[in-house]
């Protein structure tokens, strides 16, 4: 659903299940700026013996016009490979809405793809065309010299505001370097290697990251430690200068003590941070019942 927070009303933009076929429900892939538009991913049916599931049809992708109602099926231009009985790949809309950046195993012989790996790609809403995003500032495609493991390689984390530049995460070694983070900047080809791969909580860089509009900033999760001594902080890291905090402290310097369980999300003028945390020295007094409890937090920035 989309709701006008000006006037109330709710738009339905997904199908219902019962006219669509072969669909068992959506994957959000992102809404423009001005609401106009909505990407998503129609998940396919599955038919599963123990915990192998191979799927009962394509993975679709679709984007609901507003303006016109008109609902778009992309599926033949941003075509999805199959694993466990979903998409191998995931998507995100630019926001505006002109671009939706793609990760998949499908081939691209017409965009540079010369590899049966996972890759990056941009789709031009418009004209119709795909370019390789994951490539290196040379324009050569990213292979992976070591193992490649069955799952999605790389996937889109984000755009970036003004659209022209695109997050996404490797979780291997490839030709350009170390796994991690990425930045492309689709204007003048640049790659930009933001994040370790070993940072992130959550499952690899699928964890969500939340950039500034102007780039600079970049806030996550950050996993550390292991059994009892597991940390998850909430950390937001300037790019320019390498400072990184832990966005759960207070202005006396006082550290949570607990976990950020929720992700974190940055203002667009990377001002402010507001995450949920466990933490029982973070407000006056202990937490209800004398046990931590997630609580929501706003965290102004230098």
């Amino acid at each position: 659903m989309v709701q006008n927070l000006s006037t109330g009303q709710q738009t339905r933009v997904t199908p219902l299940l019962s006219t669509f076929p072969n669909v068992s429900g959506y994957q959000f892939a992102g809404v423009s700026d001005d609401g106009s538009r909505v990407a998503f991913i129609a998940q396919p049916t599955a038919i599963c013996s123990g915990y192998d599931c191979s799927a009962n049809g394509p993975a679709r992708m679709l984007l609901r016009d507003l303006a016109s109602g008109l609902l778009i099926n992309l599926e033949n231009q941003v075509r999805f490979t199959t694993s466990q009985g979903r998409a191998d790949g995931n998507a995100w809309l630019s926001p505006n809405g002109r671009t939706l950046a793609f990760s998949s195993r499908a081939a691209y012989p017409q965009a540079g793809d010369a590899t049966a790996g996972s890759d990056v790609y941009a789709f031009d809403i418009a004209s119709g065309g795909v370019r390789l995003v994951s490539t290196d500032a040379a324009g050569r495609q990213l292979t992976f010299p070591g193992f490649q493991g069955p799952g999605p390689s790389m996937g889109v984390q984000t755009f970036l505001a003004d659209s022209t530049k695109i997050a996404f995460f490797s979780d291997y070694d490839t030709s350009a370097g170390p796994g991690g983070v990425y930045v492309k900047d689709l204007a003048t080809g640049a790659l930009n290697r933001v994040l370790d791969r070993n940072l992130t909580a959550g499952d690899g860089y699928r964890a969500f990251l939340s950039f500034s509009d102007d780039g600079r900033k970049v806030g996550y999760v950050e996993g550390s430690g292991g059994g009892q001594d597991y940390r998850a902080l909430p950390r937001v890291l300037d790019l320019v200068t390498g400072a990184r905090l832990n966005a759960a402290t207070l202005t006396n310097g006082t550290v949570g003590n607990g976990n950020t369980t929720t992700n974190l999300l940055l203002s667009r003028d990377g001002k402010a941070a507001a995450f949920g945390n466990n933490s029982t020295n973070l407000l006056g007094g202990p937490a209800p019942f004398g046990g931590a409890e997630l609580r929501a937090y706003r965290k102004l920035l230098p």
